[in-house]
């Protein structure tokens, strides 16, 4: 056999070992991306998740109308799933408002499950940072429950964030619960709808305010709206005095 075809039967052979392991198909990378651990999210050094459907709802939550004395009772309820156990909160959507947290926030995880019963344009979001400027719609930065557009995220009012997201079909039909997760962290939010990145915004302005549910003109149910947020030093030792108690 010639030497010259050996020599490049061995030349090609390696080029194709050197492919084969320099090539990552677009199914293993799509894995891959899916598998890598979110840069945003929390470390083991966060609270345990807080239930804020539970326990004395007004010592929790306000609500702006923009109706005057209009009652929280008659846009927000909190009822009991018998079939499920557990607490759903429930607006009525009219009139349009929010609801929001007594206490503020800037770095947190939210998780929070939403549906809207039969609108297909159902509308309604969560106004993150929300400042005390009461009015439709105050400074926030907003994560769009909207139906056909759930996940998007953009500011408003005064607020400024250095990009914006606009998604299309993250949210389940009409009528079927959808899951939510939203990360605060380093003045950025970052979105997920249905075990799907929905998208992340940075340089938030402001970076600190209360969270808050709209009431925008739909029927719109909430459960298990749990918040995470950093531990500080006090909490710790907090925890360290009950454990201790608790031993003893």
């Amino acid at each position: 056999m010639c030497k010259c075809f050996v020599a490049a039967t061995a030349v090609l052979y390696l080029l194709n070992v050197s492919a084969a392991f320099l090539f990552v198909s677009p199914t293993l990378q799509a894995q891959t991306d899916l598998a890598a651990p979110d840069a945003a999210a929390p470390d083991e050094s966060w609270s345990e998740p807080r239930d804020l459907l539970k326990g004395e709802f007004k010592s929790c939550w306000k609500h702006f109308s923009c109706v005057d004395e209009t009652p929280l009772t008659s846009v927000w309820k909190r009822k009991v799933d018998e079939e499920a156990k557990l607490v759903e909160l429930v607006c009525t959507g009219d009139p349009r408002g929010y609801l929001y947290t007594n206490e503020e926030f800037d770095e947190f995880e939210l998780t929070f499950e939403w549906r809207f019963v039969s609108d297909a344009n159902g509308n309604s979001g969560i106004l993150m940072f929300t400042q005390d400027d009461q009015r439709l719609w105050p400074t926030s930065i907003q994560v769009q429950l909207h139906q056909p557009e759930a996940g998007s995220i953009f500011p408003g009012g005064e607020a400024v964030t250095g990009s914006t997201v606009r998604k299309e079909d993250l949210a389940n039909p009409v009528g079927e619960w959808n899951k939510c997760r939203i990360i605060s962290r380093d003045r950025g939010i970052v979105v997920h709808v249905n075990g799907k990145k929905a998208g992340e915004v940075n340089d938030c302005k402001p970076a600190r305010g209360r969270i808050a549910i709209q009431s925008e003109g739909s029927v719109v149910h909430f459960r298990r709206i749990l918040i995470r947020t950093p531990e500080t030093a006090d909490d710790r030792s907090s925890e360290d005095r009950t454990r201790s108690d608790e031993n003893s």
